[in-house]
């Protein structure tokens, strides 16, 4: 019965997101339907009991699933899209390694776990919560810290998709800069496109061939913790 209940308030809440999320974007608003799903889980299971089972069960026979659904997406040629060009191209490697580095030091300072530490820098290198999920299961993170990886994650995206547009404003970036600089740090691809929107229409391409070209590198990633969480 526990189970039935976690199923159906994971489900509820799916749906909710994403109807919630699809009104916000008619006012030009997006928070990421996993990040509202996100919230809205969190105060959820605050108040209603017994979700606990259905929701490992969701992790456990969907999450594999979405991995797979998310795979069939992945594009390399985004990667060669004359949207990005050369700086482009460079940006999204070298901020995705700088991620990688800067967490893997914060992780060691904080004596954070190896396993914890290369989710978080997914999550911030490449695309949030879907790097996430998809590295989780390879590294063999336990669903207490992933819930909380997710939540860094999501807090983060929405700082970076808030101030981006705002410090590219004061800073005097052209659309080009701007854009790129959206697509390369914002987690979430509607926040990326969104960001770049609000910064003008040329931002908002190259904000998403940038991105896109972010999510691709995930074809690279996954296999990669697949190995490291086999040898942990």
């Amino acid at each position: 019965m526990s189970k039935n209940v976690g199923i159906t308030t994971a489900i509820l809440i799916s749906v909710i997101a994403y109807l919630v999320n699809l009104l916000l974007s008619n006012w030009d608003i997006s928070l990421g339907s996993s990040t509202l799903a996100l919230i809205l889980g969190s105060i959820i299971a605050y108040y209603i009991p017994n979700t606990e089972e259905g929701g490992k069960w969701m992790i456990s026979m969907i999450m594999p699933i979405a991995i797979i659904l998310l795979g069939f997406g992945l594009n390399l040629t985004t990667f060669f899209a004359p949207e990005i060009g050369l700086t482009g191209f460079f940006t999204v490697f070298s901020t995705a390694l700088t991620s990688f580095i800067i967490c893997y030091f914060i992780g060691k300072y904080v004596n954070l776990d190896i396993e914890t530490t290369i989710a978080l820098g997914t999550g911030g290198a490449i695309c949030g919560n879907s790097a996430v999920v998809a590295v989780s299961p390879g590294l063999r993170l336990k669903e207490e810290r992933v819930a909380v990886v997710l939540a860094v994650i999501n807090l983060l995206g929405l700082i970076t998709f808030l101030i981006v547009p705002l410090l590219s404003s004061i800073l005097g970036l052209s659309e080009e800069q701007a854009g790129i600089w959206a697509g390369s740090v914002i987690h979430a691809v509607p926040q990326a496109v969104a960001a770049g929107e609000t910064i003008g229409g040329e931002a908002m391409v190259i904000a998403t061939a940038v991105k896109l070209s972010r999510v691709s590198l995930l074809v690279f990633i996954v296999p990669i913790c697949a190995l490291i969480g086999n040898k942990i």
